[in-house]
């Protein structure tokens, strides 16, 4: 079975895990082209550490907000997410990224977005590698500190006025929702 294969079965059984634990979801299929030392490092990642992708948490606290972080050297605010580390569920994925990156603790209450990558090299004829990256829903109080790769952490009723990427634009942000 080719890695094409492999990474695609992977994808599918988190897939069937996550629907098991949360229910029915939507998945976003994705496709894109990345650099050589990109595939070789996601094909290493998936092959010898186990990692299927990523996690992150749109995390809302009781007075109607959405916590938000802006990477150091960035200008463009993200929910708090990391790449899958070998040995993680794709929940402690999430969960150690809230906390590494606000110093909250988060409790999950569902998914939010789920996206399917199918990578490929440009100009080059390997296979693809698939990849997912989990959205989950999730709730946390308190006052965000920033993490070392964040230079900003806060709380938000409403869109800032730059979002990290496109996707975002159809979150839920508390304040926006009918």
């Amino acid at each position: 079975m080719s890695v094409a294969d492999r990474s695609r079965a992977r994808v599918d059984e988190t897939l069937a895990d996550l629907r098991e634990r949360y229910g029915e979801f939507d998945v976003v299929e994705e496709t894109g082209t990345i650099a050589r030392a990109r595939y070789s490092e996601a094909v290493n990642r998936f092959e010898g550490e186990g990692v299927v992708g990523g996690a992150g948490a749109w995390v809302t606290d009781p007075r109607d907000r959405v916590l938000l972080v802006r990477p150091k050297d960035a200008d463009a605010w993200v929910d708090p997410g990391d790449a899958q580390r070998a040995g993680e569920t794709l929940e402690e994925t999430a969960e150690r990224a809230v906390e590494e990156q606000t110093g909250l603790d988060v409790a999950l209450t569902g998914i939010l977005r789920v996206e399917v990558f199918e990578y490929t090299v440009e100009d080059r004829d390997w296979p693809p590698v698939h990849a997912i990256n989990v959205t989950f829903r999730g709730e946390s109080e308190g006052y965000p500190n920033t993490g070392d790769d964040i230079g900003a952490a806060d709380w938000w009723r409403g869109s800032p006025n730059r979002v990290g990427y496109e996707a975002m634009n159809e979150f839920p942000f508390p304040a926006t929702e009918s």
